[in-house]
């Protein structure tokens, strides 16, 4: 059996059928959204907003979780280290940081790290027949 399925682009606004159309996303009081325009009308929509837009600030980016199946971008270099956005205070990055010793910039060495060495890592164990080699 074969199956033919049939994407239909439809604006949103004026309802034409077209290949054009793309999804638009904007926010407006505190609310995100979306709608689905053809070049007409994204155009429009353009023009309605270009003189609010010359005198607006950009805001960063929402705290919103993307919608399903939009794209991600990537961290940014200085948020890919930390995975705390430059602008955090040291004390921010401190807090999520592994703890470290006072005079050290590793992190401090568990006190149980020596339970899970295999016996002939310690002194006191030496593998069999190896008696009077020097191997321990």
């Amino acid at each position: 059996m074969v199956q033919k399925t049939t994407v239909t682009l439809i604006d949103d606004l004026d309802e034409n059928i077209t290949e054009d159309v793309q999804t638009v996303t904007f926010a407006h009081e505190g609310k995100t959204y979306e709608i689905d325009l053809g070049a007409e009308n994204r155009q429009a929509l353009d023009d309605a907003l270009a003189s609010y837009k010359a005198v607006a600030r950009k805001a960063g980016r929402s705290t919103t979780s993307p919608s399903p199946g939009a794209p991600v971008s990537p961290p940014t270099p200085a948020q890919s280290a930390s995975g705390l956005p430059p602008t955090a205070s040291r004390s921010t990055t401190a807090a999520a940081s592994p703890p470290t010793s006072a005079n050290s910039s590793t992190p401090p060495r568990s006190s149980h790290r020596h339970l899970n060495c295999r016996p002939r890592c310690r002194e006191d164990t030496k593998p069999r027949g190896t008696e009077g080699r020097g191997v321990h």
